[in-house]
């Protein structure tokens, strides 16, 4: 009886809180929801952007510090990935 009322004690806590968190939230109204809506699609569009010239500078970097040789590179990470899933859908 002792490790059932210790199980269920914690349990009923948790599920009292719960009850009473969802009893004090409330719907936003349609301005605070349009506020969270354009400040969460503002923070979309500015990690795009910075992801977005992050790789556009990362492509003329690396062909200059790699030059040819990363046909090489392409070639050995190529071969790595069909010596460990030989399936047609893994030919480069």
């Amino acid at each position: 009886m002792d490790a059932a009322k210790s199980v269920s004690e914690p349990l009923h806590g948790f599920m009292i809180d719960s009850v009473r968190l969802v009893r004090r939230c409330n719907k936003p109204d349609r301005k605070e929801f349009i506020k969270i809506s354009s400040a969460t699609a503002i923070g979309f569009a500015v990690m795009g952007f910075i992801g977005f010239f992050v790789r556009l500078i990362h492509i003329p970097v690396n062909s200059i510090l790699l030059g040819k040789s990363r046909r090489v590179v392409d070639a050995i990470f190529c071969f790595y990935r069909f010596a460990r899933a030989p399936s047609v859908d893994t030919i480069c």
